[in-house]
Order: C-alpha cells, then structure tokens, then sequence
C-alpha cells in the first residue's frame, strides 16, 4: 500500500515524491480483516446508486492501495505534535493504525526492525497488540522508549 502525502522536497525540474511504500510480512497466510478498513463506494458516495445498499456491504467497500486522500490524515511536519525530534523519516499515526487494525487482531504480535522514532510501536500497542521493536540507533530507541510511554498523540 502506498501513503499519499500533499507535502515534499521542492524539485524544480522534477517531480515532487509524495509518496510512501508499506510491506507487510505474515507467518503463514496474511490476514486480512477488511470490515476494519471500509471506506464508502463510489457507487454510494458519488453516484448515489441505490441498488449499491442492496449490497452485502451496503455501499462500504475495501479501501485502494492508495491512501491519505482525505482530510483526516496527518502529515509528519516540523510542527506537528506527532514529530519526534531526530528522526528523518517518519509515517503518521492514522497510516499505521490502518495497517494495524487491516492485518492484525487484539493479542496478536506486530514486530518492527527499525524502530526509528516509535510510531509503529505505540499505534500497535493502543490497539491492544503486542510488540517487538529495535534499533541500532540507541539515542533513537531512548526517543521511542520516551513515545511509547506517552502513548497515541492523536
């Protein structure tokens, strides 16, 4: 899936990259819980088609692979309360939450190999999952370990 964001380097004689990659590994076969992700069809939101809700959805959908488009996503900027200081590269929380809550179940284990600034650490554990982190970086494990405490900050 890929995060879409309205924000990046100025590039004068080249395109602006607004763009993240996510992957995900599963022991196993993934799992997938879309009812967690629906978003509107279009059918629904902008062609008011009403055999739509006749649906076994009822005009819900499962999201593309492209996400970030509304209004709700933030962006990892200087002055967001979600920036953390040292970290160069950081994904917003509602992008995470979303990964989470698609692919993985309260209780289950998310694991992420580069901890970085703690994002994906402190989502994963405010929706009830447990969580293996780490880093080379001590001063950006020392950060994360100080977030993770916090918590969420959306």
């Amino acid at each position: 899936c890929i995060w879409h964001h309205r924000f990046g380097v100025h590039q004068p004689n080249r395109f602006i990259r607004s763009k993240a990659h996510v992957v995900w590994f599963s022991k196993g076969s993934p799992k997938v819980f879309p009812d967690t992700c629906l978003v509107p069809s279009d059918r629904a939101a902008i062609y008011d088609d009403p055999r739509v809700y006749d649906s076994e959805r009822g005009g819900m959908r499962m999201d593309l692979d492209v996400w970030g488009f509304d209004r709700y996503w933030s962006r990892i900027t200087g002055n967001n309360k979600e920036r953390r200081a040292l970290h160069p590269n950081q994904l917003p929380e509602a992008y995470l939450r979303r990964v989470i809550s698609l692919c993985t179940e309260p209780g289950d284990l998310v694991v992420d190999p580069f901890c970085g600034s703690g994002t994906t650490a402190t989502v994963a554990l405010s929706l009830g999952r447990n969580v293996i982190t780490g880093d080379v970086c001590e001063q950006y494990l020392n950060s994360a370990a100080e977030r993770i405490t916090k918590g969420v900050a959306r």
